[in-house]
């Protein structure tokens, strides 16, 4: 548990660090030197189901205003040890995670990103009856850096939760809880 959390903390920093200094990049462009600026593809919000293929397509295609479009305002992560108490419990914002995914999704050294998640069709939430839950049974995320060995964390249960905005009718990931441990509740 605590080499994945070092892993997954290491491709944070990652993502970062590859902002900092260099391409005079104010971060406020969207897309990648590769990857023309697009606006955010429909299809991507138009069940729970197909939010969470838009995360993946996001990453693979590196297209940070997909990305960002499919988080809401208010989303949180969170990143939950075995047996932890709500203290122990690594959360953070939509800013945060844009931060470092987006300058992960620009750095030229990343060749390759993929993240790759086993999804089970989604369900309804228990605690929140307007938001549905996309359970997912573990998956993969791999990154590949020029002259670097490949990093690749073994993803574990995961639960994305969505909701649909009522002005837009789009779906969009409210809270995704990371359970390193598969056991976890």
């Amino acid at each position: 548990m605590a080499r994945r959390l070092l892993t997954v903390t290491m491709i944070l920093a990652l993502g970062i660090l590859a902002g900092c200094g260099g391409s005079g990049d104010s971060g406020d462009s969207a897309g990648t030197a590769d990857t023309p600026a697009a606006a955010p593809i429909p299809e991507w919000f138009t069940s729970p189901d197909k939010v969470v293929e838009g995360l993946m397509v996001a990453y693979r295609t590196r297209n940070d205003s997909l990305y960002s479009a499919l988080l809401a305002e208010d989303f949180r992560y969170y990143f939950v040890p075995p047996g932890a108490d709500s203290s122990d419990i690594l959360g953070w914002g939509k800013l945060e995670d844009l931060g470092a995914t987006s300058n992960l999704f620009r750095t030229p050294d990343v060749q390759v990103l993929s993240l790759e998640l086993q999804a089970a069709p989604s369900r309804d939430a228990a605690d929140h009856p307007e938001w549905k839950m996309v359970p997912v049974a573990g998956g993969e995320l791999r990154v590949e850096v020029a002259d670097k060995e490949a990093m690749q964390v073994m993803l574990n249960r995961q639960e994305i939760y969505v909701r649909q905005d009522p002005a837009s009718s789009r779906w969009q990931v409210i809270a995704w809880y990371d359970y390193p441990d598969p056991e976890a509740p």
